[in-house]
């Protein structure tokens, strides 16, 4: 059976949180990799995220198109559990776009990770994508209501939307674990899609 495919609204970011898999083949249930899905007006889709580079470990800002956005990766474990759009979105020119993204740890590109764990454990995919939300909404990109200023002005805004996507993938990372555990076909699986 083929991955179920995730429908996407034009013009929109959303953040997604995919499976980690552990060396030993567990699954991280608090924890996941962070990335956004942004569409064009015509639902051209791409994805931007923190990763590491494959084979070589080195991390760095990496950027895609996609053709078909699965919810299934691969064979292997991984699945993206959650896709959450942020309303508001006033996209800019990729370029534009890219160079932010590209600009964002500019310092700790091409570090291999064990070594930029020690030199910032804080750093990671999750907190790029809080980041890139904090110069999004500086360069109005992200319009957010404005009833939220004073949540943007002190962080809390930034915090809450961080939780929510921790909260969303708890529940539906489980969902997937159980579908293993039941010998389900896990490509079947359906991430949950919400708007902060």
């Amino acid at each position: 059976m083929s991955a179920t495919v995730v429908k996407l609204q034009p013009s929109s970011l959303y953040i997604a949180t995919q499976i980690i898999t552990n060396d030993d083949d567990t699954v991280e249930t608090t924890a996941w990799h962070w990335s956004f899905f942004v569409t064009d007006p015509s639902c051209r889709t791409s994805q931007h995220h923190w990763n590491i580079i494959p084979g070589i470990g080195e991390e760095s800002y990496q950027h895609r198109p996609v053709s078909r956005v699965l919810a299934k990766i691969d064979a292997e474990r991984s699945a993206y559990v959650v896709f959450c759009r942020l309303p508001g979105w006033n996209a800019p020119d990729m370029h534009t776009f890219q160079s932010t993204l590209d600009g964002l740890y500019k310092q700790y590109q091409g570090i291999h990770y064990s070594r930029l764990r020690l030199l910032d454990p804080m750093r990671s995919c999750r907190t790029w994508i809080i980041d890139a939300l904090r110069s999004f909404v500086a360069d109005g990109w992200l319009v957010l209501d404005h009833e939220l200023t004073s949540s943007v002005e002190d962080g809390t805004w930034f915090f809450a939307a961080e939780q929510k996507i921790k909260d969303l993938s708890a529940p539906a990372t489980q969902r997937y674990l159980k579908m293993e555990d039941d010998w389900m076909d896990t490509a079947t699986f359906k991430p949950t899609i919400d708007t902060f």
